[in-house]
């Protein structure tokens, strides 16, 4: 099925039918992707429900840690990198996320162009793009910002919405 993919695990790209050079290491690990090429998933149901809206598509998603990516349906070029990192809001899709640390993104449903680094960075950003966020818990109660860059530990934590949009905390 498909080719070129590599799959490690129980029921890992148990879906896939003409998806290509997919990796899926770990208990059901891209396990409802059947048509994207090109993803990689390591860890318990890393990426489960990426589901390709295209045959052959190229997904071109990351996701490395337990339940990493776990609901980002269509999105693609995310990476995620740690506990839940990027893992989302059931139905919901992102594209061009970078998230990396536990819980990093946690919650993001549509929000796009991230940059998100530490421990409950953004974790409860939905919707917010083309944002850069660094620090243990940076931004971790705003849910729709965009164009804001934050750093520090516990940098914005305030819920930010649009009406914060642009800005820089430090």
């Amino acid at each position: 099925l498909g080719d070129s993919n590599i799959a490690v695990g129980h029921e890992a790209l148990t879906d896939n039918t003409i998806g290509q050079k997919n990796t899926a290491i770990g208990f059901r690990a891209l396990y409802t992707e059947d048509v994207g090429n090109e993803s990689v998933a390591v860890g318990f149901k890393a990426l489960y429900l990426q589901n390709s809206d295209s045959d052959n598509e190229i997904t071109a998603n990351t996701a490395v840690g337990f339940s990493s990516g776990y609901f980002n349906v269509t999105g693609q070029n995310n990476t995620y990198l740690g506990y839940k990192a990027g893992f989302g809001a059931s139905g919901n899709s992102n594209s061009y996320n970078t998230a990396v640390g536990t819980n990093a993104l946690l919650s993001v449903t549509t929000g796009d162009q991230n940059s998100v680094l530490g421990q409950n960075a953004g974790d409860a950003l939905t919707t917010g793009g083309l944002n850069v966020i660094i620090g243990q818990s940076a931004g971790s109660t705003s849910t729709d910002v965009d164009r804001a860059i934050v750093i520090g530990v516990d940098a914005a934590n305030s819920n930010m919405t649009s009406a914060a949009d642009g800005t820089i905390a430090i």
